[in-house]
């Protein structure tokens, strides 16, 4: 019985060998498959074309040795010291 695995865990496997190039990606049934790979996008939208999936999803896979925090951000239309136009602040 393979164990299960939950679906980031998954997708951060699918890209381990792919860091700092572009993927193209597509999804069948609930599973995501790398179709096409390269240093730049349209080296990746090539392969995945050539492979008969020219409408794959693009995605940039980062360097691992740098970390991301995300974080939302929230326009203020009138705040005091705003001289009339919209600012954005940290949530």
């Amino acid at each position: 019985m393979r164990p299960v695995i939950d679906k980031e865990s998954a997708f951060a496997d699918l890209i381990r060998n792919h860091e700092n190039q572009w993927v193209a990606i597509i999804e069948r049934d609930g599973v995501e498959f790398i179709v096409g790979s390269g240093k730049t996008a349209v080296e990746a939208v090539k392969e995945a074309t050539a492979k008969g999936h020219p409408q794959a999803m693009l995605f940039k896979v980062p360097s691992f040795k740098m970390r991301f925090v995300l974080s939302a951000f929230r326009v203020v239309a009138h705040a005091p010291f705003d001289f009339g136009s919209p600012r954005l602040l940290w949530c």
